[in-house]
């Protein structure tokens, strides 16, 4: 077997920003020389965890730092390449598990940081074989990140009706031609696509010569919807986010990354109704129990888009906890 690490594709999002509000806005703690505890909880190809690691580094500053991931072929890649410094003043540990378990294992309070990507590492595009890619027409229609969850195939040809076909994928993507391509797939007499290549055939098929023109944007957003729903995405976001603000520590920062309109909705809901305000008295005497650090989400940059294509859809919310 050789020993040369598997090459690395994924570029992180919004990196700098991520690493700010971790360390920068930590201020009482680190001047304090308190070992700053942080959770990655999506270490995918490892861009946060690394960064994360290298500002503790060169800032001399002591670090516990966690993260975990589904996907064990996500791990072992990061693992092929990150760098860990060698100060015995900062302990990494990475785990092969869900966000929504991990977050579960750590006290309450104790945490500084909890970093969220609710994308996908590049990585599981290029390399993993699952189908995360529709560019990849020969692999299997798997799309799932541990074999916890039934591969995609298995999944649709278990569905009972077009109606609830059309429902799944109109509800995880928003596309406007998810009904049509529920139609087209209930028509194959439950022979359900089982590669990509026959699913992307299935999809293309319902387009029109105006619709063709956006036929990439289709594609992915239907294939979202297919990852989202195969892997119970948004029940694993809607199981964490209450967990993760009971972990947080006084001043600590709940940090997301999200790629997709509805599951960004489910975090903005959940942080804008933190940051309510709780009245103390009949005088209407209020306090803030939470602050949300970026009322407008922040977007990655022209230059960056530039850079990395796919980071065209990254939005990144912060809420801070007061208490």
């Amino acid at each position: 077997m050789s020993n040369t690490p598997t090459i690395n594709h994924h570029i992180p999002v919004l990196l700098n920003e991520v690493v700010e509000f971790c360390f920068l806005s930590n201020e009482k703690e680190i001047n304090n020389n308190k070992a700053l505890k942080i959770f990655d909880g999506t270490l995918g190809g490892g861009g946060y965890t690394q960064a994360i690691l290298n500002y503790a580094n060169n800032q001399s500053l002591s670090l516990e730092l966690t993260s975990g991931d589904l996907d064990a072929s996500a791990i072992k890649i990061a693992m092929e390449n990150l760098v860990i410094p060698n100060n015995p003043n900062i302990t990494f540990m990475p785990k092969n598990r869900n966000y929504a378990e991990l977050i579960a294992i750590f006290e309450d309070k104790s945490l500084d940081a909890i970093v969220l990507d609710l994308g996908f590492s590049s990585n599981q595009l290029e390399v993993s074989g699952r189908g995360f890619s529709y560019l990849k027409l020969d692999e299997k229609l798997d799309l799932r990140y541990s074999d916890e969850f039934e591969p995609c195939y298995k999944k649709l040809s278990k569905i009972h009706s077009k109606a609830d076909l059309g429902k799944i994928l109109y509800d995880y993507s928003g596309e406007q031609l998810a009904g049509k391509v529920a139609q087209k797939i209930w028509d194959c007499n439950k022979k359900t696509p089982t590669t990509v290549g026959e699913m992307v055939e299935l999809i293309v098929s319902c387009l029109n010569p105006a619709t063709m023109r956006k036929k990439n944007q289709i594609l992915s957003r239907i294939w979202q919807a297919l990852r989202i729903w195969t892997n119970d995405e948004f029940a694993s976001i809607r199981t964490f986010l209450p967990i993760s603000i009971d972990k947080l520590n006084t001043g600590g920062r709940l940090i997301i990354v999200s790629f997709h309109s509805l599951e960004d909705k489910i975090v903005t809901n959940f942080m804008r109704n933190l940051c309510k305000p709780i009245e103390l008295d009949d005088y209407g005497n209020k306090k803030f129990d939470y602050e949300l650090l970026t009322t407008k989400p922040l977007t990655p940059s022209d230059n960056e888009v530039i850079q990395n294509s796919r980071s065209r859809s990254a939005i990144l919310r912060c809420v801070k906890k007061c208490i």
